[in-house]
């Protein structure tokens, strides 16, 4: 989903160091972690883990928690989640490691976390370092997005300003379809490579849209449904720019599809 269409209020200002706000919570995406401390070159487990916990407490300061998606023992599963994992892997060659806190991964960043076995034990390894380091470490069952808004939710009464940092959109969307409106919450989206930082808080959605966005995020595709093939979430979405959508008008767009939506429901297993 395109952060600059009209469905969406001007995003805040985002030259912000979160270490440097006072009385501040931050909720980090676990995987997004993951990629974005660079390892250095020869540096065993320990120090890796170092690095993150350095990263962390620069960045975002000692109010941080961090939450990791869970990875059932079953890595090839047939959720939409899992195939999307899968896809992953297959995009990068790697190799099964067992390691301790000596370790010297052999294999690039990108490798290393492509193998599914290997990212579970790195998860492990970060979880109980950070925890000692007084971290706030959390691991969802499977997906982790509900579990970090829930986290950023539970500690509002706290502190002054609560943020979400992460590359998702579908955060945003679960900040606004679950977190009350109008409290200090904000979703940090990082960037990668030009695409720069963005700050955008739970009013970002414009008021009209922001109570469909639930129903339009899981129609238009998520990590727990699939998207209609060739139809993405910017064009779902026009649905709701202008106006509230009827189901009227919802049945209307989908009759206009290839498969109809009644055939469509029925092949899906939901009518």
């Amino acid at each position: 989903m395109e952060l600059n269409r009209p469905c969406f209020q001007r995003p805040h200002q985002t030259k912000l160091m979160l270490s440097k706000v006072k009385n501040t919570f931050v909720v980090v995406d676990g995987g997004h972690l993951l990629h974005e401390v660079v390892w250095q070159r020869n540096m065993n487990l320990e120090d890796i883990s170092k690095s993150y916990l350095r990263y962390l407490q620069t960045l975002y300061g000692s109010n941080v928690a961090v939450v990791f998606d869970g990875y059932p023992s079953d890595v090839n599963g047939n959720s939409a989640k899992s195939a999307e994992r899968i896809r992953r892997a297959n995009l990068h060659s790697s190799h099964e490691i067992i390691f301790n806190e000596a370790t010297c991964p052999e294999t690039s960043q990108e490798q290393f976390l492509a193998n599914e076995r290997n990212k579970v034990r790195l998860i492990d390894f970060l979880k109980k370092f950070l925890q000692k380091a007084n971290v706030t470490v959390k691991q969802a069952i499977k997906d982790a997005d509900v579990l970090i808004v829930e986290t950023a939710v539970s500690v509002k009464s706290q502190y002054d300003n609560i943020f979400v940092v992460g590359e998702g959109i579908d955060l945003l969307v679960l900040l606004t379809g679950l977190a009350p409106m109008k409290e200090k919450l904000y979703f940090r989206k990082c960037g990668k490579g030009r695409t720069p930082v963005v700050l955008y808080s739970t009013t970002s959605f414009k008021c009209k849209f922001s109570r469909m966005i639930l129903f339009i995020h899981a129609f238009s595709g998520c990590d727990t449904s699939s998207a209609l093939f060739g139809h993405g979430k910017t064009k779902f979405c026009f649905l709701g720019e202008k106006e509230i959508p009827t189901p009227g008008k919802i049945y209307k767009y989908f009759s206009t599809l290839k498969l109809p939506l009644t055939k469509w429901l029925r092949q899906a297993k939901l009518f």
